[in-house]
């Protein structure tokens, strides 16, 4: 195992590859010699950054594994962009493209997004980020392409995760797993806020990895942004966010994170939140307690949402 890459698995005594309890990983992630406290706050060396000259030395030194994992990314992307025609769209597909009209075309700004079925509405972060590929093409397919895309990012990643902390073994068989899951190459190939999660889900991992075992800053403002993300395109992010939970609850036990990062970060999450922010003041907060309602069983699926949501939401447009 290369001892200058950050690995779960730890160090003792300065030796790579020697077992160590998780607990201690930013005390050694530190390097040799960091001790302590002291270990908690030191920047990381520049050699457990993935530079082009070590991948390139990487792949020299292992041809066959990444001989594997360019045919799985490619296997994997032909499965999910070959023929975009082919894709189911239903209303839910038709009233998002409608609002992205609306917004790119009519300068429409939606405060909420797709509806719940138990009762009430997501947040309209979705729209904002296919806005610019909108303005160049509304076509059902271009759209598909980009969930396609999305999906295809979230198997590099998964594959960069596992390499840092794992080995690039353990990035192949995460990539894998990802690549020819059936239900990863359906949900890709279709027009619908919950197929984005595996994109949102595997760039929170890498960043929340990133500022808690490595310290690294710069991912902070990346944090912010997929935690305010994540809600906003389906209710099960809850649970993708248990399963970082142990992870995003270090984060105030790390020494203070510099002004800038944390300004940067709290703007992030701010301007994700904002357009459906203004909609619960305006709504006091209806649509949240509509929300609150569906999960807790009192709303029923089919049952109309209450006689104010409705009515507020046609005026849920600036």
């Amino acid at each position: 195992m290369d001892a200058a890459r950050p690995t779960i698995q730890g160090r003792r005594q300065g030796k790579p590859g020697a077992s160590l309890p998780t607990t201690d990983v930013r005390a050694w992630a530190a390097g040799p010699g960091a001790a302590g406290s002291e270990a908690h706050g030191r920047a990381r060396p520049r050699a457990t950054a993935l530079s082009p000259v070590r991948l390139l030395d990487e792949v020299r030194r292992t041809p066959s594994l990444y001989l594997v994992l360019a045919v799985l990314l490619v296997v994997a992307a032909w499965m999910r962009l070959r023929d975009p025609a082919c894709t189911i769209f239903l209303y839910d597909q038709a009233r998002d493209l409608i609002v992205l009209h609306d917004l790119v075309h009519l300068d429409r700004l939606p405060l909420l997004g797709p509806e719940v079925s138990t009762g009430g509405y997501l947040g309209p972060a979705m729209y904002y980020l296919l806005a610019p590929l909108a303005a160049l093409s509304l076509a059902p397919e271009v759209m598909v392409l980009a969930f396609a895309a999305s999906n295809i990012a979230a198997i590099v990643i998964a594959f960069a995760v596992c390499r840092r902390y794992f080995g690039a073994r353990s990035g192949v068989v995460a990539a894998t797993l990802l690549g020819f899951d059936a239900y990863a190459i359906s949900s890709s190939r279709a027009i619908w806020n919950p197929y984005l999660l595996p994109l949102v889900s595997a760039l929170l991992l890498l960043a929340v990895l990133r500022v808690v075992v490595e310290t690294e800053w710069r991912w902070l403002p990346v944090v912010a942004l997929c935690l305010a993300l994540l809600p906003q395109l389906h209710l099960t992010a809850g649970v993708h966010l248990l399963a970082l939970l142990p992870e995003i609850l270090e984060l105030p036990c790390l020494r203070r994170p510099p002004r800038r990062q944390l300004a940067l970060a709290v703007a992030c999450a701010a301007a994700m939140l904002l357009p459906l922010a203004l909609f619960e003041l305006r709504s006091g907060f209806a649509n949240l307690r509509a929300i609150v309602a569906g999960v807790r069983g009192v709303a029923r699926i089919g049952v109309p949402l209450p006689a104010n949501l409705g009515a507020l939401y046609a005026q849920n447009l600036l």
